[in-house]
C-alpha cells in the first residue's frame, strides 16, 4: 500500500465518525513527512505541532482508547452498532498498517488526542479532541 492509498482509506474510515466525550469531535488525518525517527521523542513532536514541550501528556494504547468504542454491547441500537463497527474497522486498519502505533493525550480537560504510528519514514495517524471535566 502506498502512503497516498493509506491516507485515502483513512479519510474513508473517519467519514462521519466522531470521538465521543462531553463534546463530540471529528477525526483529522495527520501526516508528518520524514518524522518517523522522532515519533517517540515527545518534546520534538509537541514542538512540531505547536504545543509547549512541557505540556501534560499521557501515553496509552489504541486498545485502551477504543475499549468502549469498538466492542458491541447487547443494549446497542442499530446506530450504535454501526458506529461500533466503524471504530473497530478503524482500529484494525491502523494496527495493520502502522508500526509503533501509539496514542498520546495532550492537555487536561480540553485534551488533544494523537493516534500515530510509522509508515515508512513518515508519521501518519489521526488527531481529535476530547473534553473531560
Amino acid at each position: 500500500m502506498t502512503k497516498e492509498e493509506l491516507i485515502a482509506q483513512l479519510y474513508e474510515k473517519i467519514d462521519g465518525l466522531y470521538f465521543p466525550s462531553e463534546s463530540d469531535f471529528p477525526f483529522e488525518v495527520i501526516v508528518w513527512e520524514n518524522f518517523a525517527d522522532d515519533l517517540l521523542n515527545t518534546e520534538k513532536w509537541l514542538a512540531h505541532v505547536g504545543f509547549p514541550t512541557d505540556s501534560p501528556i499521557e501515553n496509552t494504547s489504541i486498545d485502551y482508547l477504543f475499549r468502549n468504542l469498538s466492542v458491541e454491547q447487547a443494549w446497542h441500537d442499530e446506530v450504535q452498532k454501526e458506529q461500533t463497527a466503524q471504530f473497530k474497522a478503524l482500529q484494525e486498519f491502523l494496527q495493520a498498517n502502522l508500526t509503533d502505533l501509539t496514542v498520546y493525550r495532550v492537555g487536561r480537560i480540553e485534551i488533544t488526542i494523537f493516534i500515530i504510528g510509522k509508515f515508512g519514514n513518515d508519521v501518519v495517524g489521526l488527531k481529535t479532541q476530547a473534553v473531560e471535566t
